[in-house]
């Protein structure tokens, strides 16, 4: 069986392909204490109880959970 020939023409592709270049912004630094008392089971702030970390959805962390 013949094997066919492909061209590809890279310089029309390559322009069509070219990533667009745009000036991001740099990213705000997160406080990671807030990142800390985020509920990892919805996103809310989690309240500090004794040596808890407790979420109104239920989900809590021990002492020993975030150490």
């Amino acid at each position: 069986m013949p094997h066919a020939e492909i061209q590809h023409d890279s310089t029309a592709r390559g322009a069509a392909e070219a990533p667009a270049t745009t000036s991001a912004a740099p990213a705000d630094p997160v406080d990671p204490g807030l990142v800390m008392t985020s509920c990892a089971n919805c996103g809310a702030q989690m309240v500090d109880r004794k040596c808890k970390l407790i979420c109104s959805c239920g989900y809590f962390l021990s002492c020993s959970d975030y150490y």
